[in-house]
């Protein structure tokens, strides 16, 4: 799966096996925020299952921007 993320298709063997196995799960319920638009990118989540959308306000209504399906990368 790593080797599929565009940035990431240029980096060292080594390096791909330290962050696979540096991954740790996380479970989301439904229409909970799972990152901040302001927020700092602090990790690299990979999408197993489920969908994502990415949504932004504006005069106090959501709009749909994009939506991420399974091996989607979200930062």
């Amino acid at each position: 799966m790593l080797k599929r993320v565009e940035y990431l298709r240029d980096v060292a063997e080594e390096i791909l096996y330290e962050i696979m196995f540096s991954l740790a799960p996380r479970q989301f319920e439904k229409d909970s925020i799972v990152l901040q638009e302001d927020a700092n990118a602090g990790s690299v989540q990979f999408l197993e299952q489920g969908v994502i959308e990415v949504f932004t306000q504006f005069e106090q209504n959501d709009f749909i921007l994009e939506k991420l399906y399974k091996g989607s990368v979200i930062n």
